[in-house]
């Protein structure tokens, strides 16, 4: 079963139940890796980012946060673009076409 449990500032918290006939603790900690693990997998197989909304990065031209061996072979991080600040100010930001 799944539910989303709240709309956060950044982002959805979702709760996934799992049941499972392991009993010892080690046994149940294997499980909650693997299970993180292949959530991870599909993700990434899909093209989804799971990013925390503390993760603070220029996301403007550097390569996205999904695994090398889930990219196209042909992918290459967009050029990186630096604007000095005043631009910002003056309204001089030149548009990409």
């Amino acid at each position: 079963m799944c539910g989303k449990t709240s709309l956060d500032d950044f982002y959805i918290s979702y709760q996934l139940r799992v049941c499972t006939n392991k009993t010892t603790s080690i046994e149940i900690g294997n499980t909650y890796t693997k299970l993180h693990q292949k959530i991870q997998d599909k993700c990434a197989e899909v093209g989804i980012e799971i990013m925390s909304p503390h993760y603070a990065a220029v996301r403007d031209g550097n390569q996205n946060t999904i695994p090398e061996n889930y990219l196209p072979k042909d992918y290459q991080a967009p050029g990186f673009r630096l604007h000095p600040l005043e631009s910002f100010f003056k309204g001089n930001i030149e548009k990409d076409n």
